[in-house]
């Protein structure tokens, strides 16, 4: 069952503010007001916990917890932890602890040191009476979202929900313009500051701290990846069965013991090796209702014969009569005219948003979480960028050589894979030489956020690559495990099912599991023709072959690439209105985008391509670029301008 935290401290009226808090999170979440409450109160302070029903209507009523007071700590934990024994061990605490007990034992006993290793999906805050000072964590990915606000009349506030402290009239909610720009920019939700001023969230990843009379918080990162393992296995065979055994338990320990679950599942490793894992470890009364993102039914009568995600998937979940499905149909639709703005994020609505979806489904079949595979290829089960550079930079022949010859067969030049194997080696994705060489079509942060953007040059902070493609297939992990932009996605997940009473699980994303990850040699990493080849190896008669030994893509939404077609001059036509707004000439290159924008295929050539790669499954360049996203960016700055100077004229 999905819970949300909130938290009132250092005000005179706390219990009032509180109330408050409560009221507009019950309001703002599915079934809140059958929520049921913990809270904590002290003389200026005051913690809740509510915990949401169960989404199926036979289940039992909600128990309260997670809110508490121990040895002079007030605490409230959203929580999933993984690996509990250990610490209650430790502690000499029962199995059934309380998860806020659990952590204020910890940290009272062990200190910050051990926060540091506790393990799963969190986000907590205590009140530490003795000296007076607010510690607040969110897990390394933040999973589970927290954000704060100083109040205007001395204190601060908690919730888990972005929206609820402005909406409660905790704060004034005028829009932070800059905040605005720094996601438009970045895409990301790796820093405090949000869409509104003066409300923040805690960095996923990081402590919070802040003692009586500080104005402002001190940040600290709790993780770092790449802690090695006690022990690694030697061989490929041994190697691939403890990613196995360490991916299992990675999605056992996050699967509740009762109630149903959903499944978000593609034709791919990731989200088809979480659903089959968890399938074996069901209780009795536990069903997994799986569902996958499918074409409208006019585009699949209009282009018979493609190979999309549903193809796959149903053969997967087909041999097993605990695994029900269905196609969620998406209808590609572009707004070009409005934008709105949320607390923290893009107000996006569901049928722009497929993820979406899949939650409010999830809710309204009565399963309390949804199952991902989110993060996977991330590193767990990286695709293999950078592979041939690392084995010819480590001198494994052997296993370049089965590259090399693979290649060949298919009909590729064994010379020029070895040229560009050798230039990957001395030039890196991202090198200056290769970026110039690359030219236009170089796949790196900063192209694609000028064209996603339209920013000129000067207000483009730089940022990392899309994907790391360097010779070092270990940094290449933790850079894309670590990358920004992954923690906006999960952030809008998290708070989009909260308010559905849905909990994602993303398995993929375990600590242990990605330090494990990280220690396989880049020999391993191609076997019989295919990249990924440990995880493939790893989920043998788990994963049916129909996924595991896939190689071919598809169109899941084939609308997508020709409803842009479609709306190229209605881009044209609403950029030529941004234009005219004089407010928009110093950040955006207006003359950039049109050019691209005007490069956008034709529908007759959208629809040719979709056809090509849908109907054979081998991956061609996009006619598109991103330009279009452009539009959309430039309308949420003016969207934003507007709202923060009518809340300012109607403050003064």
């Amino acid at each position: 069952m999905q819970t949300g935290i909130l938290g009132t401290f250092w005000h005179d009226d706390a219990l009032r503010l509180a109330a408050r808090l409560e009221a507009t999170f019950r309001s703002a979440v599915h079934a809140g007001h059958d929520a049921v409450r913990r809270s904590e109160r002290g003389d200026r302070s005051v913690v809740t916990c509510l915990t949401m029903p169960s989404n199926r209507r036979d289940a039992p009523p909600p128990q309260p917890g997670n809110a508490c007071k121990v040895d002079g700590l007030f605490v409230a934990a959203d929580a999933w932890l993984v690996d509990t024994p250990g610490p209650q061990d430790r502690l000499d605490l029962q199995p059934c602890t309380d998860t806020a007990e659990l952590i204020g034992h910890l940290y009272r006993t062990e200190g910050e040191a051990g926060l540091d290793r506790l393990n799963g999906d969190f986000a907590f805050v205590i009140h530490d009476t003795r000296s007076d000072t607010i510690i607040a964590r969110r897990d390394p990915f933040g999973v589970r979202p927290l954000f704060w606000a100083m109040l205007p009349g001395g204190g601060i506030a908690f919730s888990s929900l972005p929206e609820v402290i402005p909406d409660a009239g905790l704060i004034a909610g005028i829009r932070d313009v800059d905040g605005v720009l720094d996601l438009l920019g970045r895409s990301s939700a790796d820093r405090p500051q949000t869409l509104i001023k003066g409300l923040n969230r805690v960095p996923p990843g990081t402590q919070m701290t802040l003692h009586r009379g500080q104005q402002k918080p001190v940040y600290r990162s709790c993780w770092v990846p790449g802690q090695r393992p006690a022990h690694v296995p030697q061989t490929f065979e041994t190697w691939t069965a403890q990613l196995r055994h360490l991916m299992d338990k990675a999605v056992q320990s996050r699967l509740p013991a009762t109630g149903n679950l959903a499944a978000s599942i593609s034709s791919g490793l990731d989200s088809t090796s979480v659903t089959m894992l968890a399938e074996r470890h069901l209780g009795e009364d536990q069903h997994i209702f799986a569902s996958t993102y499918a074409a409208s039914e006019e585009a699949e009568a209009a282009y018979p014969g493609m190979l999309d995600e549903t193809d796959v998937a149903s053969q997967v979940v087909a041999r097993s009569n605990r695994i029900s499905w269905e196609k969620i149909r998406c209808k590609s639709d572009m707004n070009v005219e409005e934008f709105p703005i949320g607390a923290a994020a893009w107000d996006i609505s569901s049928s722009e948003a497929p993820e979406f979806r899949t939650a409010i489904r999830a809710a309204e079949q009565g399963a309390d979480a949804i199952l991902t595979g989110w993060g996977g290829d991330n590193t767990v089960t990286y695709k293999g960028y950078g592979v041939p550079a690392a084995l010819l930079k480590s001198g494994k022949w052997a296993a370049l050589k089965s590259i090399r010859d693979h290649g060949k067969r298919a009909g590729q030049s064994p010379w020029n894979f070895m040229a560009k194997t050798a230039f990957g080696v001395v030039f890196s994705e991202g090198s200056p030489v290769r970026e110039f060489l690359k030219g236009p079509f170089r796949d790196t942060y900063n192209l694609n956020r000028k064209l996603m953007t339209g920013f000129r040059r000067k207000h483009l902070e730089h940022g990392p690559l899309n994907e790391y493609r360097t010779s070092n297939t270990r940094a290449n992990r933790v850079e894309n495990i670590t990358n920004p932009v992954l923690t906006f996605r999960l952030e809008a997940l998290a708070c989009h099912g909260l308010r559905c009473g849905v909990r994602y699980i993303h398995p993929m994303l375990d600590r242990t599991l990605i330090d494990f990850a990280l220690t396989c040699p880049p020999e391993y990493e191609f076997r019989e023709g295919l990249y990924r080849a440990p995880v493939r190896a790893a989920m043998k008669g788990i994963v049916p072959d129909a996924a595991r030994l896939r190689a071919q893509t598809g169109y899941p939404l084939v609308e997508a690439t020709i409803t842009i077609a479609r709306k190229k001059q209605a881009f044209l036509e609403k950029l030529d209105d941004l234009e005219q707004d004089p407010r928009l000439q110093d950040r955006f290159d207006f003359a950039f985008i049109r050019q691209h924008l005007e490069r956008l295929p034709s529908v007759k050539r959208a629809e040719r391509h979709v056809i090509d790669v849908s109907t054979t499954g081998q991956k061609q360049a996009s006619p598109l670029n991103m330009s279009f996203v452009a539009i959309g960016a430039m309308g949420i700055f003016q969207t934003a301008l507007d709202e923060e100077a009518r809340a300012l004229e109607k403050q003064a």
